[in-house]
């Protein structure tokens, strides 16, 4: 038996480079065992008894004299060939579990007409109406949408067992340069998101009070599924991570003396510089608010555990994961999730950054870009990027927090809040 993961099985290794140096390499191929985080994605929604699966899902609203899917798919072809990670798939299970790079690459699908205005979960079914297969593939996929309440609209859904925010938006950018007929970056990088955290090393992060509140109070009934707000509000984005958590942390202390708990994704990718992947590179900070403190004092404990890389931390005991099948781990996280997530969730919230998106980096003579945006189903977590259009927020929570109108008001709060502490009014 292998005791918590400490205890390795015979030949394993993070993955197929050296540690003494992560180089990075052109065309390169993805081919490492899964990471026990890959792994944990992975199994969600495998049991098929309601878990659902954790994608990484953008929208992109534009204009089109209409879409050419002959041009799409064109240049989704050599936006695949040019980055292995889109092309994933499992071989293997438990601690074998590997990448391989012969999966189907994306696939790309065409819906006529929607009722989906982006704002909600409303009408949003038809993202998720095709499965994707980690399996034999396609890992991810591109919805050309015609028509839609605000206009025609271009998603993208992956894997986020297989791509992280900025995998996806890397895959993108690929995808507009092949539209526009320039050359391609591809991908370099043959290590794993774990090859990068024991290569930093950085100490434990500090222990931090478990006993946490949603921003919005206590939990009304059992509905665990999650709605969705996508907003938009004119600002800029200056310290917008450092302004957000502070309004999140001063709404959830109108009802409670406890810390808020913001979790901030951290880009793994800053300590390879230059590299360029699709994969999932993504790392966690958790930076506790006490109630009075406001952006600065926000930014300035990020900044320490940032000059620390505590995101970098790896969780050695992770790897037990890796010991339970897919369905196990699925029904395991259903059932044990669901009964804590309403009354002890892991964090007050979640302020997940891309950055500013530019217009013209996700356009061509057939498409013109004007809202780039997040759609998530991960509880807690409030996307944010910044367009022309302004600041982009998407925010989800279970529905036993939203309920009572108290979505609409943690919604309003925010937006009033950001405002009022934007540096360029």
């Amino acid at each position: 038996m292998y005791l918590l993961g400490v205890i390795q099985p015979p030949g394993w290794t993070s993955g197929c480079v050296d540690m003494a140096e992560l180089k990075l390499t052109p065309n390169a191929k993805v081919g490492w065992r899964l990471t026990p985080y890959e792994y944990f994605f992975a199994a969600a929604g495998t049991s098929g008894n309601g878990h659902a699966p954790m994608n990484v899902t953008f929208v992109l609203q534009g204009d089109t004299p209409g879409f050419d899917t002959d041009v799409w798919q064109r240049a989704l072809d050599r936006a695949s060939a040019a980055n292995s990670g889109s092309r994933l798939r499992i071989k293997g299970a438990l601690f074998w579990a590997q990448w391989t790079d012969d999966g189907a690459p994306p696939r790309l699908r065409v819906v006529e007409e929607i009722l989906w205005d982006g704002s909600g979960k409303t009408n949003s079914d038809f993202i998720n109406a095709e499965q994707l297969d980690l399996i034999e593939g396609p890992a991810a996929e591109l919805i050309l949408v015609k028509r839609s309440p605000i206009g025609p609209l271009v998603v993208f859904r992956a894997s986020h067992a297989v791509m992280d925010g900025m995998g996806a938006y890397h895959f993108l950018s690929e995808l507009f340069r092949a539209l526009r007929g320039e050359p391609l970056m591809g991908s370099n990088a043959e290590f794993s998101a774990l090859d990068i955290m024991r290569k930093v090393a950085p100490p434990k992060p500090s222990k931090h009070d478990r006993r946490i509140d949603w921003p919005t109070g206590d939990a009304r009934g059992n509905d665990t599924t999650i709605e969705s707000r996508t907003v938009v509000i004119e600002g800029s984005t200056s310290n917008i991570v450092g302004r957000l958590a502070a309004a999140i942390a001063e709404y959830t202390h109108r009802h409670s003396s406890r810390d808020a708990l913001i979790a901030v994704p951290v880009d793994l990718r800053r300590h390879v510089p230059g590299i360029l992947s699709t994969a999932n590179y993504t790392g966690m900070l958790f930076v506790p608010m006490k109630k009075g403190e406001g952006p600065d004092e926000f930014r300035q404990k990020l900044r320490a555990l940032l000059s620390e890389k505590k995101e970098a931390y790896h969780i050695r005991m992770a790897s037990i994961l890796k010991l339970i099948p897919f369905k196990w781990l699925d029904r395991i996280m259903d059932k044990g999730g669901r009964k804590k997530l309403l009354t002890s969730p892991m964090h007050t919230a979640m302020v997940s950054k891309v950055g500013h998106v530019d217009r013209d980096q996700f356009s061509f003579d057939g498409f013109q870009l004007r809202r780039y945006f997040g759609f998530g189903n991960h509880p807690g977590m409030v996307g944010v990027m910044g367009t022309d259009a302004g600041i982009e927020l998407n925010i989800n929570l279970p529905a036993a927090v939203a309920s009572n109108g108290r979505f609409d008001d943690f919604v309003s709060y925010l937006r009033r809040r950001l405002v009022e502490t934007d540096p360029a009014q």
